[in-house]
């Protein structure tokens, strides 16, 4: 069995799993099937930097912890609906908050290019 048959197996039996492949053997071509077949998080080839081995470890496991805590989160709100309108109206101030400061919604009061504050625009 390679190394890529095993990563496809792997994401059969546990999908949630964070997969790092780290390979001696880094073709183009088996680099894209790890990608597609086997859904790898990272690719890593030898010799590989301790530094950079111990990064993606612990990258992937905040990851994983992430994707925990959002299904909790997901199956709370499924639950209670009031919580899921709470957020969606915080959530749509803030896209309009966003949008003042961008300016695509006149901020009142805002003095623009050319005006000083209690006068209109110059001429």
């Amino acid at each position: 069995m390679t190394g890529l048959e095993f990563l496809g197996l792997v994401h059969d039996r546990h999908p949630e799993a964070a997969r790092i492949m780290l390979t001696g053997q880094a073709s183009s071509d088996t680099i894209i099937r790890a990608i597609n077949e086997g859904e790898i998080y990272r690719f890593l080839t030898k010799p590989c930097d301790r530094t950079e081995l111990l990064v993606t470890l612990h990258l992937a496991c905040e990851k994983l912890e992430l994707e925990r805590r959002n299904r909790r989160l997901l199956a709370l709100l499924r639950t209670r609906p009031e919580l899921l309108a709470r957020l969606e109206e915080e959530d749509a101030l803030e896209r309009a908050k966003g949008r003042r400061r961008e300016g695509r919604e006149p901020i009142q009061g805002a003095v623009g290019p050319g005006e000083r504050a209690g006068e209109g625009p110059t001429t």
